[in-house]
This record gives C-alpha cells, sequence and structure tokens, in this order.
C-alpha cells in the first residue's frame, strides 16, 4: 500500500462504475460524480464518494484535495457541441490547482482537429490541454466499443439488414470491461511521465462479419446495406435520435469508411498482462441475451 489517493470522475457511468470496481490495490479510491446518492453502494467498498460537476469548476477543487492520481473519462456530448470540451479544461486545470500529479484521460483511436465542433475535434483539443499543462498523463485512445455494436445487433439479425456507410470497413474492436482494465492498469501505476496508449481489439474485424456470424447463430440471414451519410442521418432523426448525437454517430461512421479506426496495438497487453477479449468470443457468450432481445423484439412487432 504506498498511500496514494486514486479519483475516478464520473464513477455513475458504465465505464467508470467499473473501474472502481477493479480498483483493488489496497490505495484509498475516491469516486467522484454529480449524483453521490447513486453511488451509495460503493461507500460499502470503501469507496470515497465526493460531489463533483465539471460545469462547477469550483466544486472540483475541493473533490480533487489530496488527490495523487486522476482518472478523466470523457464526457458525452450536447445539444450545444461546446461544453464537452469546456468540461473537459475544468477538469484539468482544477486537477493542476489542486496538486494531482498524473492525469489519464479517455480518448479516441485517430482524434484530429475539426473545422467545426466535432468528438474528434473534442478529443484533439483535450489531448493539447494535457500537452500544455504542467501535470503528467496518460492518454488511452480507445477504439471503438463493440458492445455498442452488440446493442444494435437484435435490430439488426431480426430484420436481417446491417445499414452503414461501409459495412466492410475494418476496425479494431475493443470491449468497454477491457478499457476499464486498462483504464485501473493506467491509474494505479507507478509510472510517470507522458505517454499515449492505443487501446483497442487484437485484430481488426467488420460490421459485415459480425453480424453474419450474429445471423448464423440465431438462424438468420443479415443482408449488409451500403448507405450514404445524408441517407444515414435523416433516418436517425427519423428514429427521434438527438441531432448533436446522429450528427456524432455519422463522424464515427464516416471516420470507419476512412480507415481511421483500422487500429491494432499491443498496448493493452502491455498495460495490464492480458491479451484482450476476441469480439467473436464475446459474442459467442453473449448468445443467450441476443436471442432473448431477438425474441422480445419479434413478439413486438408481432402485437403492433
Amino acid at each position: 500500500m504506498s498511500g496514494r489517493t486514486l479519483l475516478v470522475a464520473g464513477a455513475n457511468g458504465r465505464l467508470g462504475r467499473r473501474v472502481v470496481e477493479l480498483l483493488r490495490t489496497g490505495e484509498r479510491v475516491v469516486a467522484t460524480t454529480r449524483s453521490p446518492e447513486r453511488a451509495a453502494d460503493l461507500v460499502r467498498d470503501g469507496v470515497e464518494i465526493r460531489f463533483a460537476d465539471f460545469d462547477q469548476p469550483g466544486s472540483l477543487d475541493r473533490a480533487f484535495a489530496g488527490v495523487d492520481r486522476l482518472l478523466l473519462i470523457s464526457t458525452g456530448s450536447d445539444p450545444t457541441r461546446r461544453r464537452r470540451l469546456a468540461r473537459h479544461r475544468a477538469v484539468i486545470e482544477a486537477a493542476q490547482r489542486s496538486g494531482v500529479t498524473h492525469v489519464v484521460y479517455t480518448s479516441i483511436s485517430s482524434p484530429r482537429p475539426t473545422p467545426e465542433p466535432s468528438l474528434f475535434d473534442d478529443h484533439w483539443q483535450t489531448e493539447r490541454c494535457l500537452a500544455e499543462s504542467a501535470l503528467d498523463w496518460t492518454v488511452l485512445r480507445n477504439n471503438l466499443y463493440a458492445d455498442q455494436f452488440f446493442d444494435t445487433l437484435p435490430v439488426v439479425v431480426e430484420f436481417g439488414r446491417l445499414t452503414a456507410i461501409a459495412p466492410a470497413a475494418p476496425v479494431g474492436y475493443v470491449l468497454r470491461d477491457d478499457c476499464a482494465r486498462a483504464c485501473a492498469a493506467a491509474l494505479s501505476a507507478e509510472t510517470g511521465g507522458r505517454r499515449v496508449l492505443d487501446i483497442t481489439g487484437s485484430a481488426v474485424i467488420d460490421r459485415q462479419t459480425i453480424a453474419t456470424v450474429a445471423g448464423e447463430l440465431c438462424g438468420r440471414e443479415v443482408v449488409p446495406v451500403t448507405t450514404e451519410p445524408v441517407v444515414l442521418r435523416q433516418n436517425l432523426l427519423r428514429l427521434g435520435m438527438w441531432e448533436h448525437v446522429a450528427d456524432a454517430l455519422v463522424d464515427i461512421e464516416l471516420a470507419v469508411a476512412e480507415g481511421r479506426h483500422a487500429v491494432v496495438s499491443t498496448d493493452f497487453e502491455d498495460l495490464t498482462g492480458k491479451r484482450p477479449r476476441g469480439v467473436l468470443d464475446a459474442l459467442h457468450d453473449n448468445l443467450p441475451a441476443l436471442l432473448a432481445s431477438c425474441a422480445s423484439l419479434r413478439r413486438r412487432v408481432t402485437t403492433c
């Protein structure tokens, strides 16, 4: 036990909560959230819960007091498309004021500047903020979550159509749980300095292959359908998706089509000492849930 204090910012999200669960280092763990009452169960595990709101810089100084290493999990988008970067900057500035020595940040594969605010630009600018700070840091460039594509598979399988800008484009998909393991390892590491790590699966795979395998497991044929960005955006909006979320998803689709997520690295294994879980292995393990979701969707469609 080194006596350090490790902080996870955003502990009520799925990634943050899993990181807290994995931090069994014998060190003091602090979890911050805008809704401490929703994290009450973590107190029983010896985690200290503190209030922090990225939109209230004063709350960050109090929340980060006495913290040695901090995990900043990137926040969600908002209708203005400007608040995410402002929130990240607020955390980085408060970390410096509070004496934090090392920040771990969850970025994305292939971040880049764009003319207008975007997911990729926000990550690029946040990485620049860290580089210009006095902090030591670790940037984890997480590739796309396979879990998020899995969430869409019941509809894809049941209707037999995989609609995408580039269904056969390769992606170094990674499981959210592996991203959590990378976060926990980087946060609890003894190393300082500055480094950028690509957190990916061990091989690229395309959505067409995943959907085809899922269809075969469920006894269904899945046909890939190529669409255009403007059509995809219109369809997402027609489904009731918020405009800024639809724009972010189209941006990701375009990045996949351009090969920006065909990134594979050994950084996860080097960091954690474990190999990342295979996407198809995870698909097979989640088959009962996929079958149940398909059956539920079929019943709803039948009764409409």
